[in-house]
């Protein structure tokens, strides 16, 4: 549970704009690499170095194996 809390918040951190708010929008096309307008499990571990499967799987609400734009 510690490492899923640690990397979700090593994520949030990234993803802070100049104002530290946060942009989802950013956080999201920062990691989608290939413009398929979805996030792979590759694409979330390249983008967030060392972040655990099962925080994509946590994520990952339609069960789909990629994380689009509402999840």
């Amino acid at each position: 549970m510690k490492t899923v809390f640690f990397t979700l918040l090593v994520a949030l951190m990234l993803c802070q704009g100049a104002f530290a708010q946060i942009n989802y929008n950013v956080c999201f096309y920062a990691m989608e690499a290939d413009g398929d307008d979805a996030v792979t499990l590759a694409e979330f571990q390249d983008a967030i170095q060392g972040a655990d499967e099962a925080v994509f799987t946590a994520a990952d609400a339609d069960e789909s194996g990629a994380l689009d734009h509402d999840e």
